[in-house]
Parts: structure tokens; sequence; C-alpha cells
């Protein structure tokens, strides 16, 4: 083993038990080495969040102690036009407060909490980049602007937050120093409360507010340091774990001469350590990993959580802009899925099925046809397991997914739909995605993100479609014209004299009178469009009497009404009939 100074290195003791070491310094012969004990550092994803020149750039600057390679508007054309275009990222780190340790037991394992910020743009023609990067986060920084109160991009952030981070929001109440000192105290009083209100159906209702001045010397440092109480309070430990696939989301990479080039990016799932092969799944290539940094401090290994930039076999960085590097074969392209939906009760618009949506599937944006369904109440078979779907329920199709549940709390509807994307996209089984308007205008104030879920298959082509037990209802009503006998009628208005009554030879169908006799459809009855129906049971003298009584226009007609339920499956091209 080649012990370099100046470097980090693993030290395993157990299976269970390991140390990072910091070689500082070695004798002139190398025999001996001057080693210290490195930070065992915790990271937390913080993203921050807010409409466009809120603060939210400058308020990340004044937090941050170590900037990544992608922080503070690096984009070209950020600086131009002074908004933020792309993903930024910048940390700070305290040491573990001791009632974190005594709030949960895993930070006792940590010398060191970093926060890292996720900055975010805020325009609204940017917001699918902050969608992208909300997978990231394990809480949100949300910045308003005082002075101009909850904007567009402002509650879209909220309906964002609610979906990825749900209840885990800090909010900073930026520009204070532009409040007149004579009544700053009540107008951030009034703000506060009006804030409140506006929450209240969300998970969002009692998080804190931290009124802030990212700018004003006098403001700023004492501002700031309850802020950073406050983030620090809110701190927990999400769910992490080192099993599992390893995916990994680059939002950054370049290139540095004689060593290879870095991807930057956060671990959404498994682990991974140096000499590991990835795959890049865009690029259709393998690459060794040379070196793994998290934040210029060199590891053997990152988990789920880990911000870091992994070195690999130089190649060209205009290939990938972002995207995901993961384990060997673990992503496919497809061109159709089954998802989970939830819709977001802001969007005011129809869920209309055959309606295209921008759907964001980690950093990757594309169109998508949707076609909705839900289970049947009362006969619900779907998995209780998440992320799996129940090949042998059946399912109605939803012409609008937008309406209220009709079912009751102990029959819950299960929403689901069949994603078709207009070009095929990596995917991972179960992956979260988000689907909305982006369309819209900016002008129109209105909620864009309409509802999200999880993928819960994926094909590249439409062959398993013909398995999906999805139905569509359909009722024809017909009248009673002729009694044949005491079985038999003919019935008019159910079908067209140009109609094909094969496919409904033999089914079912209801007298609507008290009694609902039942009966079948035999075949035609004459040329003109008429049809003969069979009833089972002998109709009794009052049935009779209706039936060949002319109708008036002071008779009810429903006794004479012959009623039709079928279905047919949405994706059966024979469009066959199912009763």
């Amino acid at each position: 083993l080649m012990l370099r100074t100046n470097e980090y290195f693993e030290i395993k003791l157990d299976a269970k038990t390991s140390y990072t070491i910091y070689i500082s310094g070695a004798s002139r012969d190398g025999s001996l080495l001057v080693v210290e004990m490195a930070e065992r550092t915790f990271n937390f994803n913080v993203g921050i969040m807010g409409h466009v020149d809120s603060g939210k750039t400058t308020l990340a600057k004044a937090l941050s102690t170590i900037a990544s390679t992608a922080a503070f508007d690096k984009h070209p054309q950020s600086k131009q036009r002074g908004i933020t275009l792309d993903l930024g990222f910048s940390s700070f780190s305290v040491d573990i407060p001791e009632k974190l340790k005594s709030k949960e037991s895993k930070f006792s394992d940590y010398d060191t909490l970093q926060i890292t910020l996720v900055d975010c743009p805020g325009h609204g023609s940017l917001f699918r980049t902050v969608i992208g990067g909300s997978r990231i986060m394990d809480m949100v920084l949300l910045v308003i602007d005082i002075c101009k109160g909850i904007q567009p991009q402002t509650a879209e952030c909220i309906v964002l937050a609610d979906i990825t981070c749900p209840k885990r929001m800090l909010i900073a109440l930026n520009k204070i120093d532009l409040l007149p000192n004579d009544a700053k105290a009540a107008k951030i009083e009034k703000f506060q409360r009006r804030l409140r209100k506006t929450l209240q159906n969300t998970s969002f209702a009692d998080v804190p507010m931290v009124p802030v001045s990212a700018l004003d010397e006098e403001e700023k440092s004492q501002t700031l340091k309850t802020l950073i109480d406050r983030l620090v309070d809110q701190v927990y430990c999400p769910h992490r774990s080192a099993e599992g696939k390893f995916l990994f989301y680059v939002d950054h990479c370049f290139n540095i001469k004689g060593q290879g080039t870095v991807l930057t990016g956060t671990v959404i799932s498994g682990s991974v350590g140096v000499k590991s092969v990835v795959e890049i799944p865009t690029l259709n290539e393998k690459r060794k990993i040379k070196s793994i940094q998290i934040f210029h401090k060199a590891v053997e290994s990152i988990s789920q959580g880990s911000r870091a930039g992994i070195c690999v076999a130089q190649f060209d960085t205009s290939r990938l802009e972002r995207g995901v590097v993961c384990e060997a074969n673990c992503m496919q392209k497809i061109q159709y899925g089954v998802v989970s939906v939830s819709a977001i009760a802001h969007y005011k618009h129809p869920l209309l099925s055959n309606s295209k949506f921008h759907v964001t599937v980690g950093y990757e944006t594309v169109i998508g046809k949707f076609i909705f369904f839900h289970c049947e109440p009362d006969k619900c078979r779907c998995s209780t397991e998440p992320g799996q779907f129940a090949w042998e329920s059946n399912y109605l199709k939803q012409e609008d997914a937008n309406l209220p549940d009709t079912g009751d709390l102990s029959h819950p509807l299960h929403r689901y739909a069949v994603v078709q994307f207009e070009q095929a996209i990596l995917c991972f089984n179960q992956a979260q995605y988000i689907a909305s308007k982006l369309d819209q205008p900016l002008e129109v104030s209105t909620c864009r993100i309409a509802f999200h879920g999880q993928l819960l298959h994926m094909m590249a082509t439409d062959e398993w479609l013909k398995k999906l037990p999805v139905f569509k209802r359909k009722i024809k009503r017909g009248t009673i014209c002729n009694v044949l006998d005491q079985h038999t009628v003919a019935v008019r208005g159910m079908f067209g004299k140009t109609s094909s009554l094969v496919p409904f030879v033999g089914c079912k169908v209801t007298l609507l009178d008290e009694h609902r006799t039942e009966g079948r459809i035999e075949g035609w009855f004459g040329k003109s469009g008429k049809i003969k129906v069979r009833f089972s049971n002998p109709l009794s003298e009052q049935q009779f009497m209706q039936a060949v009584t002319p109708p008036s226009a002071n008779t009810d007609q429903s006794s004479r009404t012959v009623l039709l339920e079928f279905r047919t499956n949405v994706f059966d091209s024979q469009k066959s009939i199912v009763q």
C-alpha cells in the first residue's frame, strides 16, 4: 500500500467499525508517519428555493464556507443575467450539537454536521431544473422576499417541497433591512400571520420562520446566526442505507489535466468505492473509479446521501451536462410505464386521459401522454407493498383523474396511469416522477405541477399493454316496442341497423322496472335495428300490460326501458365485451 502525506485513508477495525485518518507528515526515510484522526462528518442536503431575485444565492454565499465547483452562479449566463440558471452547491459545517445526539442516537457516530446547500434557480422558465434537483434534498430552505410576499414560483416551490420533503422546511423572510425601522417588527409579525394562513392546508403549517438580511452588515451577523441555529434544529437523520443498487445523480462534470474527469453529484441509493466499475448510461460506457472526494477530502467509499466528486478516466464532458452514473445494467431505456398517481390539490385544471404533461425523472424531463385508471373500490386487490402493482386486479379507466375520490374511507381509490413517452427515457424501476404543465404562460399565476408518483412497471414496447386489465364502462339503453310472448320482447333504440350485433349476442340486459327482470340478447328482430330479448322469468301480468300499452306523454317510460351494461378493455384492439 502506497501511503502519501496530505491524504485521507480509511481504516477498518471490523465489519462495523471504521475510521478515517489523515497523514499530515512523515519522517525523512518514511518509517514514521504523523497521523491525525479525521473528523467523522454527517452530510445533510438542504435545497434553497424561492422566487427569482428573492436573495437565494446571496444567502447561500453568506452561509457557506466551502464552495463546490458548481456554486454561486458560475454559469456564464448567470453572471450576465443576474439570476441563477443551474443548481449551485456549497456547504458549511458545525459541530454536532448534543441535543441532536440526544434526539437521534445515530448522530453519536459523527463529530461534524455538514450542511450542503443546493441553490435552485427561481425563474419560472427554469423550474424543471428545480424539479430535477428536488430528489436529492433532505429539507427545504424557502427564501421569501418579505417586501413582495408569496410570488408565483414561491407557491410552486411550496407545492414541490410538499411532494419531496413533507414537513421538512425552514422559511427565511429575507430583505428585512428594506423595511422601515419604526414599523419593522409589526410588519414582520403581520407577514408571518398571513403566511401561516397560506400554509395551513400544507404539511408546513407549523414550520419555523426566521427574519434575515443577507446584505445589511448590522443585521446580517445576528440574523444568520439565528437562521443557522434554526436550521440545525430541523436536522434529522434521513433513512440511508448502503444496500441496494448504486445510483449517483451527476449535476456537474469537468476535466483535470493528468487525472481524468470529475463527476460531482449526490448518491441516491447504494454505495460505491474506489476501483469499482460504474456505468454512464447516456454514453453507454463504463469507467473505473480512480478516486473519490467529499468537498476536497479524499475518501475510499461513499453511500446514500453523500455529496461527492468521482474521478474516472477522462472523456469529453460536453457529452454529459448532467445525468446518472450507476451500477452496471441498473437502468434501461423505456417508452412506456405504469405509474402511481397522486393529484396536486392546487392544480386547478382537469387531468384528462390522453393528455400530455412534462414528466421529470431525475434530471431528465420529457413529454408523456397519460391514460388514467383506478381500482374498483369494492373489489380492490391493489398491493399494499410500496412500488408494487397488482396485475391480477381489474381497473377502470378514468376520464378525469382530478375528480373527487368517490370511494369511502374503507375502500379508497388507488389511482394509476399508463404513460407513453414521446422519446425513450433512461429510467430505473420504482423511480419517483413529477408531471407538470411547464408550457403554461408564466404570466398566468396558476400551479403548473399537476401530479406525481412512482414508476411501478417499465417496458420498451407496448406489447405488455394487452395484459393490462383496464376497462371502460359502457351503457346502452333501448325501449320495448313489441311483446312477442311472455318471455320475449323486441327492443328498439339500443343499436343502429348497421351495427354489429355479434359481440353482444348472449349479453345480459335488465328491464328497469321495480322487479329488475334480467334477460339475454338473442339477435336481430327484423332489419330496422330492433333486437330480440328473452327474459329468464316470464313477464308478470302488470309487466305484460305495461309493455303492450302504447306509450303516452303522461306514462313513466322506465318500466319499458331495457339496460345493457358492459365493459371493454381499453388496450384490447379487438374491443372484446366483458360483463
